[in-house]
């Protein structure tokens, strides 16, 4: 038997929240979080897969230059 799929989504940022409940709908488990307090327990996905994180995190370590 396949396990069917979920999806779940995060964003620190509420307009991106907002920007993907509404392309969603209720097709996915969407929170408001930060990424490096995800609110899921250890080993809790299958497979992950982020976007635009290198472009955040470079933001990031420029700032604390």
């Amino acid at each position: 038997m396949q396990k069917e799929e979920e999806l779940y989504g995060v964003d620190i940022s509420k307009d991106m929240f907002d920007a993907a409940s509404k392309r969603l709908e209720n097709k996915a488990d969407l929170q408001i979080a930060d990424a490096c307090r995800l609110p899921y327990q250890d080993v809790f996905f299958d497979v992950v897969i982020t976007t635009d994180t290198n472009i955040m995190l470079n933001i990031l370590i420029s700032l604390e230059k």
